[in-house]
């Protein structure tokens, strides 16, 4: 069971890791981590009623590599937890998440090839409660290869032929590949800043057969790194055809902005795009710095315009302090499937340095749920504070101890529940 919803995760993280610096060692480029924790829940099944208690003992380690520099650049992170539950409420799984890309530049401003890979858990049903049996993995392995034509000085034509893997666990006949090419015009306006004018025809194909389609896309965009502020900012227009069902055509948008001062930062993004329910935005992940798609509804297939922007940031308040913030904006509108959403959420975080060894974080958020489609118009209100102690015994040996409280509250009883937590965590640098 995904214990902690993804946005509040992410925020813990971010403001324990800005209590507590984060220290590498042996190669430079290279953390390896173990951890273990105990996590107590009075409704560990995230019922309505008949509430059940269970511990939650988790084994966890990590691997994170990046090097880039050389011909070979390579960028990677990926964690492996197995939870194992003592009075069986929820069963026992393994849970692994990560990203990885290699991009060899075999001809520097001529030739590279990139391999990438995504795993996540996703949710089988986004109106159903995250539990394991409404958990589905998705493995998304990419190849692709570049090959520059430079016009000018300033104007370069890429082709980029590739081919995409998408598989899901255990949702059979659900499995795909995606084979495309892009060829985009590069026209440079500065060192730093840039023109580009993509476009895409890609093909589909389901391991069933049944929901094939094709898609064209036409995109402008335009990029610029600063020195405190990168954005990029493009719009298109997509359009699929299907082998079976109705064609579906709709515009599209990437929007991103990221700003660092010494004292504070900032970040937000939008994006919008015709995609399906088995892929969703997962693509714009390796395009977008810090942006992970809202997935899910993997279990059944759907053409579906997805929408999501989120704006972030955090400031150093002081010396041992810091407090961050985010809200966010999700819109799911599906062809036929019933599963149409509409999301608002938002967190507010606070951390504080006690001494070089002891910190405290403390973060909340909330999210609204709207399933117009649903039955009874179904509309869920999730809340969820954490209160954690963070102690750092060494640079290699740390540890958090918290407590905490999720609950939903929904206009139809039996998706209403709450879960008081509890939770020591132990973690170990070992290289």
């Amino acid at each position: 069971m995904q214990n902690f919803s993804k946005l509040t995760a992410r925020a813990c993280a971010l403001s324990s890791a800005l209590c507590i610096p984060t220290v590498s060692f042996g190669a430079a480029n290279l953390d390896v981590t173990v951890g273990a924790d105990l996590e107590l829940h009075d409704n560990a099944a995230l019922t309505s009623s008949d509430k059940k208690s269970d511990l939650d003992r988790v084994a966890r380690a990590r691997v994170d590599f990046n090097d880039p520099d050389g011909a070979l650049l390579t960028k990677l992170g990926y964690t492996i937890e197995r939870h194992d539950y003592l009075r069986d409420i929820e069963p026992d799984r393994t849970v692994l998440d990560g990203a990885s890309q290699l991009t060899w530049l075999a001809l520097p401003r001529l030739l590279d090839f990139t391999i990438s890979h995504q795993v996540s858990d996703q949710l089988q049903d986004r109106r159903a409660a995250d539990v394991t049996s409404n958990q589905e993995r998705r493995s998304i392995l990419g190849a692709s290869s570049n090959l520059y034509g430079h016009l000018s000085r300033v104007d370069t034509l890429i082709l980029t032929p590739r081919i995409t893997e998408v598989n899901l666990q255990s949702t059979n006949g659900s499995d795909s590949r995606h084979t495309a090419a892009d060829l985009s015009w590069q026209h440079a306006t500065s060192a730093v800043s840039s023109f580009v004018l993509t476009g895409t025809r890609e093909a589909v194909r389901f391991d069933d057969s049944i929901n094939d389609y094709d898609t064209s896309r036409a995109m402008l965009s335009y990029k610029t790194k600063l020195s405190h502020l990168s954005y990029q900012v493009g719009g298109g227009y997509n359009r699929i055809k299907r082998d079976t069902g109705k064609d579906v055509n709709g515009f599209s948008a990437q929007i991103a902005a990221d700003y660092t001062e010494l004292s504070y930062s900032w970040g937000g993004s939008v994006v919008r795009q015709l995609t399906d329910s088995a892929i969703g935005l997962a693509s714009v992940e390796q395009t977008i710095t810090g942006f992970h798609g809202t997935d899910g509804n993997v279990d059944q297939f759907d053409i579906v315009e997805s929408t999501q922007a989120d704006l972030h940031g955090q400031r150093q308040l002081g010396a041992s302090s810091t407090i961050n913030a985010s809200i966010g904006y999700v819109k799911q509108d599906y062809q036929t499937l019933p599963r149409d959403e509409n999301s608002y959420l938002a967190s507010l975080g606070y951390a504080y340095t006690i001494n070089p060894a002891w910190s405290v974080t403390v973060q909340g958020s909330y999210e609204r749920s709207q399933f117009p489609n649903a039955v009874n118009d179904l509309v869920y209100n999730d809340k969820q504070i954490d209160v954690f102690m963070n102690y750092r015994h060494s640079q290699r040996l740390s540890a958090r101890f918290g407590v905490g409280r999720k609950e939903r509250d929904a206009n139809v009883s039996t998706g209403d529940y709450t879960d008081n937590f509890a939770l020591m965590s132990v973690n170990f640098l070992i290289y």
